[in-house]
Order: structure tokens, then C-alpha cells, then sequence
């Protein structure tokens, strides 16, 4: 099962914690099992950013990370909401939140076609719900996120 890293970030120059979930690199690709959600609806709302912006934001300014993250999770949501889940047509308990939302049920599964894409789509979905920024971070000069 694919997996985001979670880390909650406490800033000292912002007042609220921030929820960041970042794929688990994979030799000298940033985005570890998550590489084949490029080209995809997915890709274009995981901004990818410096590693250096979040090893900043591990000791605590938050701020710099979030004024390039871009939108709200939620907002993310939003913009896929015409892709009402995979298994919509043989679910018994399919209704109007079965698109990402921020009511998307937990079995939810991303329309895309091979298993391996829909499952990270869907893994990124459902970190979006729980209110996690989703980002990649690029491995450059000293930063490692190994």
C-alpha cells in the first residue's frame, strides 16, 4: 500500500499547526511511489517545492512553505470533484459524496486506469480530506529526506 509521510508542523511564525503529507523518496525521485500519478489530473495540484523551504519549516518558519504551497486542501478537492469513485456502479453504499470532497468516504477509489495509479490518486484524496497540504519535495544539496 502506498503511503504519504505525515508531519505536523508547529510554526513559531505562524499561529496554527500545519499538516503536510510528502511522498517517501525512491533513489533520486522525489516522488517515491507516488512517480506515476505525473501526467495524471493528480499531478497538477502536488506543487513540487525546494527541500530547503521545508527544512525551514521543521524549525518552525512555517510561513515561507505556505506562501508557496498554494490553495487549501479542500480546495484541491474541489478542483477533482468530477471523479466520482471507481467502484461507483457496483458500491451499495454510493451517494453524492463518492467524488472528492471533503466527505469522500474513507473506501474511496480514484478513477484512473491501472491499479497503481488509482491507488496513489486515492491515497493522495484522502490525505486532502483529513486536511493535509500534499507536496513534493525536490532532494537537492545537503537536504535528504531519507
Amino acid at each position: 500500500m502506498k503511503q504519504l509521510r505525515e508531519i505536523k508542523l508547529k510554526g513559531i511564525d505562524h499561529p496554527f499547526d500545519v499538516l503536510l503529507a510528502i511522498p517517501i523518496p525512491k533513489g533520486q525521485d522525489p516522488w517515491g511511489q507516488f512517480a506515476c500519478l505525473r501526467g495524471t489530473e493528480w499531478e497538477a495540484q502536488i506543487p513540487v517545492l525546494s527541500g530547503e523551504l521545508l527544512a525551514h519549516a521543521l524549525h518552525g518558519q512555517v510561513l515561507p512553505l505556505l506562501n508557496l504551497i498554494g490553495v487549501a486542501p479542500e480546495v484541491r478537492l474541489r478542483r477533482l470533484k468530477q471523479h466520482t469513485c471507481k467502484l461507483a456502479k457496483e458500491c451499495a453504499t454510493h451517494d453524492k459524496t463518492c467524488v472528492p470532497c471533503l466527505k469522500v468516504p474513507m473506501c474511496y477509489v480514484a478513477p484512473i486506469e491501472g491499479t497503481e495509479k488509482s491507488e496513489a490518486a486515492s491515497v493522495v484524496t484522502l490525505a486532502w480530506r483529513q486536511g493535509f497540504y500534499v507536496a513534493v519535495f525536490t532532494l537537492e544539496g545537503e537536504f535528504s529526506l531519507r
